[in-house]
C-alpha cells in the first residue's frame, strides 16, 4: 500500500542512470549526408511532411490544393511523413477529416540511402541503408454518390 501512494504522490521510483555505451548507436567515422526522400507520382499534390514544418501553414498549403481538387484534374493530395514527423502527418489528416474530407492512411517502411564521407580524404565514400517508417495520407474530397445514395434512401424511406 505504502509504496502506490507514494507513485501516486507524483515521485516515480528511483532508476539507476542508464549508461551512455549501451543507448547510443556507434557512430560512423566521417561526415553523414543525407539524401532526400524518393519521389512520389507527378499527378499529385505532394506535401512533404517533417518535423520541423509549421503545422498551422502546412494546414493552410494543403487546404488551398484540396480546395483546387474541384477545378484540377487531380483527385488526392498527398502528406507524406517520414519516422519523426509521421505524428504531426497524422494530426493533419485528422484535420482534414474533421474538415469534412474523406482520407485514407497508408502505413509502410522506406529504405533511405545516406552517403557517409570518410574523415580521410583517400579512402572512397560509402553507401549506407537504412530502414525508416512512413505514413501517407490521401486527402480527397466527398463523393457525390454518397449524395445521391443518401437522396435515395430517404425518398424509399417515405
Amino acid at each position: 500500500m505504502d509504496d502506490e501512494s507514494d507513485l501516486v504522490g507524483g515521485e516515480g521510483p528511483d532508476f539507476p542512470p542508464a549508461s551512455p555505451d549501451v543507448l547510443k548507436k556507434p557512430k560512423a567515422p566521417g561526415i553523414l549526408h543525407k539524401r532526400p526522400a524518393p519521389p512520389q507520382g507527378l499527378n499529385q499534390a505532394v506535401f512533404h511532411v517533417s518535423a520541423k514544418s509549421p503545422f498551422i501553414s502546412l494546414l493552410k498549403r494543403a487546404k488551398k490544393e484540396v480546395i483546387k481538387l474541384h477545378s484540377s484534374r487531380r483527385n488526392v493530395v498527398l502528406l507524406v511523413g517520414l519516422s519523426k514527423a509521421i505524428e504531426k502527418t497524422l494530426s493533419l489528416g485528422l484535420r482534414f477529416q474533421q474538415m469534412g474530407y474523406v482520407i485514407q492512411i497508408e502505413t509502410d517502411t522506406v529504405e533511405i540511402s545516406d552517403d557517409l564521407e570518410p574523415d580521410d580524404l583517400q579512402e572512397e565514400w560509402k553507401q549506407i541503408t537504412r530502414n525508416v517508417s512512413r505514413v501517407k495520407i490521401a486527402v480527397s474530397l466527398k463523393s457525390g454518390k454518397d449524395k445521391k445514395e443518401k437522396k435515395k434512401v430517404l425518398v424509399d424511406a417515405d
